[in-house]
């Protein structure tokens, strides 16, 4: 489905949709598409159902903390320059800003641990 998607993506051969704009129907098909591939390597990498990786199975959330942080700085940053492309869509740095402002929050999150949820769980039962 994902493939499907991606390919009506970048030949853009979306319909014009229910609101009459062609363009917002392939962005929609597109973010569908990548919705699609991360649910789907999601479910392969990890075996298990779901979309997000539960903070209580980290080993060390403070080196997680970290690693969602560096790509956090990366979004925003590079926010600008996905904004100002000739190539994408003018909204791509916004939506770029975005998902580096929720890995930032992620990440002050994981930082903020002291220790992996696994041990405080299991001293509590």
């Amino acid at each position: 489905m994902a493939v499907t998607l991606l390919l009506i993506f970048y030949l853009r051969l979306s319909p014009a949709g229910p609101w009459g704009e062609p363009k917002f129907t392939n962005g929609v098909v597109g973010t569908s598409a990548l919705a699609a591939l991360y649910v789907s390597w999601y479910r392969f990498t990890f075996r298990r159902g779901g979309v997000l990786i539960p903070v209580r199975e980290l080993q060390r959330p403070r080196t997680a903390g970290v690693k969602a942080g560096v790509f956090s700085i990366i979004c925003i940053f590079s926010a600008r320059a996905f904004g100002g492309s000739t190539l994408l869509p003018g909204a791509s740095g916004l939506v770029i800003l975005v998902i580096g402002l929720l890995a930032l929050l992620q990440s002050l999150y994981l930082l903020t641990l002291r220790e992996p949820l696994t041990s405080v769980i299991s001293e509590k039962t």
